[in-house]
Order: C-alpha cells, then structure tokens, then sequence
C-alpha cells in the first residue's frame, strides 16, 4: 500500500443529480423520480459531500469496467460514515487495510485515482462492505460485515438487508450497493431512504 496524507476537503455545489428515487423503508417523504436530489441536506456532520462523491465515482467506474486485468465485479457495497460509531456494528475478518493510511481524496478534494487502484485490487472483489471514514476519506477496511441486520428488512438478498441496515446505524451512513449483474446501476442509501443511480439517469454526473 501507499501511505497518502489527507486532502484538504473543499466544498462543492451539490453532489450528483439525475438520483431516481424510490420509496422510503420507513415513512419519510421522497423527491418524484428523476428530480435533483441536495443531499448536503441529508447528510449527517460527520459524512462529507466530497468523499460521497468519490466513493460514487469509484463504484460508478467498477460498475460500468470491472475490476483491474479486465475481471468482471462480482458485486459490492461501500459504507461511508463514523469509523468510530460503527466500530461496534460490525467487524472484518481479515482487513488488509489495517495499519495502512490510503485516502481516496486528493490535494484538490477530489478522487485519487492512484489510491483507488489501490482500493479496487485490495477491496472490491472481497465478500463483504468497503467501510470508509466519512470526514477524512480513509479506507478503514474492506471485507466488513454488519453485525445487526434487523432493521434491513426482509425484502431483497443478504447484500441489500445490509446496506439499508447499516446506513441506519453509527448515527448515519452513506450506502452505496451495486448488484453483481449491474453494469453501471448503484442502489444509494441515507438513512431510512433509497435511490437509485444509473448511467442513464444524467450523462454530466460528477
């Protein structure tokens, strides 16, 4: 691995636009499909837009290419939130990015494309979540499992209860989940809400 120091976090207009949404799991109102979603309203403190909108175009580029040597993805959930809060959600086995400082943001706030080679030969292709610190962009491990899966409810594969779990858990997570047969949809989840986002959805995101 390679030792990064973090980037200065700049703030941006908005993150990406062109978000379907879909019916919230508990309750709250949603914008129409294919209307322009702020999510700076909707995010906890302690998640920032820029490292949002990196870990979107990460898993939009696995989505749509595959993984490194041209191999297909095999499906894959990145968690953006409090490392310190979901410390007692979940856990990994075996983290290879323990004890290693790779951040996925640059100088300028934006995706570090040396660091998410990094990322995708050593954590997308591992069974289990990409846990990501929220404020700092640091990867915190790979091939992390949540330990409470009671509030993902009982719709969808063990891949999708997760997701809508976690992002209700350690005050607030950012979810993105892609699906082993997608070439470029991405499930998004903030809380007790989920949208998607495909390639169709908007040509000029990020």
């Amino acid at each position: 691995f390679r030792a990064t120091l973090p980037g200065a976090a700049k703030t941006l207009p908005a993150l990406p636009v062109g978000l379907a949404s879909s019916a919230p799991t508990s309750g709250m109102s949603s914008p129409s499909a294919g209307a322009a979603v702020d999510w700076r309203e909707e995010l906890p403190g302690h998640i920032s837009e820029d490292v949002c909108k990196a870990c979107l175009e990460m898993s939009r580029r696995v989505a749509v290419a595959g993984l490194d040597e041209k191999r297909p993805h095999h499906g894959f959930t990145m968690v953006i939130g409090d490392e310190d809060q979901l410390a007692s959600c979940g856990s990994s086995s075996f983290n290879p990015f323990l004890g290693h400082d790779i951040r996925i943001l640059n100088a300028d706030g934006e995706l570090d494309d040396e660091n998410f080679d990094v990322v995708r030969r050593n954590a997308f292709w591992a069974d289990g979540a990409i846990l990501v610190n929220g404020t700092t962009g640091r990867i915190v491990a790979s091939g992390w499992f949540v330990n409470d899966l009671r509030k993902g409810g009982t719709k969808g594969g063990a891949r999708t209860r997760s997701a809508r779990a976690v992002a209700q858990q350690g005050g607030g997570c950012f979810v993105i989940k892609c699906s082993e047969d997608s070439q470029g949809q991405l499930d998004l989840f903030i809380g007790d809400q989920k949208r998607q986002y495909s390639r169709s959805s908007s040509p000029s995101v990020l």
